[in-house]
């Protein structure tokens, strides 16, 4: 049994596929081999697993390019709901907005309107065009009429780097990147995009608490499978895999990483694709955002 993984080794994508390898492995007596096939924004590995044989014997780890991607790239290579069937949602987690020592805000309102004094104030990195955190600063921008300014980085660590340098006022990145630099104080974060406070993180506020209630969105990671896979198969994976990111071990290893374990039916996955897929197609078309 394979598990291909839309990024490359070391995020949080590809230590939650290793994660649920190893442990499903033990329950079904199977070998579950991690692929990483990262590119494209997830692109190459998610049409790899389109055209995949629909036996259950290969699932694709993917998040929320699975959802962008088809609305952002003219030939992303597979249609996200066409071409696969919804396994189980692993986990989600939260983007953060942080500061470094270029910004004098203390509060994500400060920045708002800094940035509406001063366009420059208002520049934010993230780790590329149309990501999560991408989404996110087009969301904060629409709902305060700031305009913030998206400054696109090729991945998380440079993003990351240049704001703690202080060449961009601010950074968008997901919780878990950024831990290490807000726990050192080279970054000052301002709020997260989850719908309440994060645990670990309770100081924080978030950006619907601090006057935009209308910007909440996660980062997720999920387990699908070509479309066509029999249900019975579908739901035997759901239910194994499920039982698994619920144990404590998985809460606690899963914290570490930024996120909290989810599990649920696969009709629940489908239907929080389907919502946020609708959502993020808004977004998109708002800001004309586009990969090509």
């Amino acid at each position: 049994m394979k598990i291909v993984v839309i990024t490359a080794p070391g995020g949080a994508g590809d230590f939650m596929a290793r994660y649920v390898a190893e442990r499903l492995g033990t329950r079904t007596g199977k070998t579950v081999l991690v692929e990483n096939r990262p590119g494209a924004g997830g692109n190459i590995a998610s049409a790899l697993v389109a055209r995949a044989p629909n036996d259950g014997m290969t699932l694709l780890l993917t998040s929320n390019s699975h959802t962008i991607n088809p609305q952002i790239f003219s030939k992303a290579g597979y249609d996200a709901f066409k071409d696969f069937t919804p396994v189980v949602q692993l986990t989600r987690g939260p983007v953060v907005l942080a500061v470094g020592p270029g910004s004098q805000a203390s509060t994500l309102r400060e920045f708002v309107e800094a940035s509406k004094l001063n366009a420059a104030n208002g520049s934010y990195a993230t780790y590329g065009i149309g990501g999560a955190a991408h989404l996110v600063g087009e969301m904060l921008s629409t709902a305060s009429g700031a305009k913030l300014q998206h400054v696109a980085y090729r991945g998380a660590a440079p993003a990351l780097n240049d704001a703690v340098a202080g060449q961009v006022p601010a950074v968008l990145v997901s919780l878990a990147a950024a831990s290490a630099f807000i726990k050192s104080g080279q970054l000052r974060p301002l709020a997260v995009s989850s719908a309440t406070r994060w645990p670990g993180a309770a100081s924080i506020p978030t950006i619907a608490e601090s006057g935009w209630k209308e910007v909440v969105y996660d980062i997720w990671i999920g387990l699908v499978a070509p479309a066509g896979t029999p249900a019975e198969v579908v739901s035997q994976l759901n239910r194994d895999i499920a039982e698994i990111v619920k144990t404590p071990e998985a809460r606690e290893s899963f914290a570490r990483q930024g996120m909290e374990p989810v599990g649920g039916s696969p009709a629940e996955f489908d239907a929080y694709l389907r919502s946020e897929s609708a959502t993020v197609g808004q977004v998109i078309k708002a800001n004309r955002i586009s990969a090509d």
